[in-house]
């Protein structure tokens, strides 16, 4: 999420320690659609797809940058609730989904987007928006797990991901198609593109 170009005010950066902290009260407002003992998953209040969803750990941590070895089984915990998640209520959907975080995340507390690869939602709506689910910016689960066993934390070039981000080209993340930096017309392609996904995706029942 994002407040366009000013500069973030402290409540809206630590937004989501509310659905950790008051998970009873969101759950009741159909926000907070299921927890454990380990973790709280919502529907994102800014959906950039027909699905999306995030799932936050209990304990309070802030982003991919605390994470140590230490965190591995979190993580794998996370993932795991993610794949029951999509099987359990999107094992009809024919599109893969991304499953994974933003290297330069937006707000604070551990966040771990679980979104459809059709990406049709009037709230995504900037090119900040769509670079920030393509890779390099958003990194797979899968690769965060490989980050924190072998080199016991994640290290990312902020700077870069975040010129990426910005102002990096827009590209179809199915056929491949630079659309430079026009939004407008990358988002119909999207929209009507048939080619397979590429980069990382996740299956129901996978």
């Amino acid at each position: 999420g994002g407040l366009g170009s000013g500069r973030k005010s402290s409540s809206f950066l630590d937004m989501l320690w509310s659905y950790v902290r008051d998970m009873e009260s969101w759950k009741e407002k159909g926000v907070v659609v299921q927890n454990d003992d380990k973790v709280v998953v919502i529907k994102d209040q800014f959906p950039k797809a027909k699905v999306h969803y995030l799932i936050m750990p209990r304990t309070e941590i802030n982003d991919i940058y605390e994470l140590t070895r230490e965190h591995i089984p979190l993580i794998e915990h996370m993932r795991g609730v993610a794949m029951e998640m999509l099987q359990s209520k999107h094992s009809a959907s024919s599109e893969p989904f991304r499953i994974g975080f933003h290297s330069v995340p937006s707000m604070n507390c551990l966040h771990m987007h679980v979104i459809s690869t059709d990406f049709q939602s009037e709230k995504l709506k900037t090119p900040a928006h769509w670079n920030s689910f393509q890779p390099p910016f958003f990194l797979d689960v899968l690769d965060l797990e490989k980050q924190l066993r072998d080199n016991g934390g994640v290290s990312v070039d902020q700077d870069e991901m975040n010129q990426f981000k910005k102002k990096g080209d827009l590209c179809c993340h199915r056929c491949g198609d630079n659309f430079k930096r026009q939004f407008a017309k990358l988002k119909p392609h999207v929209g009507s593109c048939t080619d397979d996904v590429t980069g990382p995706v996740h299956r129901p029942g996978t």
